[in-house]
């Protein structure tokens, strides 16, 4: 039985819009558990400068709104996320593996639960980080509003 739906919808367009807009203190709220959940999981080392021969990946902030089925904003969300598609594979990195599920395998495990045979939940995943610790160094740029960045 299906009680909650939640429906997701783009937000401001980059942290400083985000600051000028009526909800500025929701924003930076989102902003603020974004950066803790960073430097709680260790994702970031602070260095003075990018080593020379070293380039740093730009980054950005995606801020969504999460709506209740009424259309009211029920949270606020703060996502960095590293624009990699600007990297060059062989002079960036070497190779690249993306841990993604085939479409066609979710089509049969909802089926299969439709039958009765499963009961499918839905969860709300606060930090998730995918893939284990690096090998190689990585720099990345980050945007105004990260952790004091201008």
């Amino acid at each position: 039985m299906l009680t909650t739906v939640y429906m997701v919808e783009d937000g401001p367009v980059n942290y400083r819009k985000a600051m000028e807009s009526e909800e500025a203190e929701d924003w930076q709220k989102a902003v603020d558990s974004e950066c803790a959940s960073l430097t709680k999981n260790k994702v970031l080392q602070f260095v003075d400068a990018v080593p020379k021969g070293q380039k740093g990946i730009p980054t950005r902030l995606i801020l969504p709104r999460k709506l209740c089925s009424t259309g009211e904003t029920v949270q606020y969300k703060a996502r960095l996320v590293a624009q990699g598609f600007r990297q060059m594979e062989g002079d960036d990195f070497t190779h690249m593996l993306a841990r993604v599920t085939c479409l066609s395998s979710v089509r049969v495990g909802l089926s299969i639960a439709a039958g009765g045979v499963f009961e499918i939940y839905q969860m709300d995943v606060v930090t998730a980080f995918l893939c284990s610790k690096l090998e190689e160094e990585v720099y990345v740029s980050l945007p105004e509003g990260i952790l004091g960045s201008t």
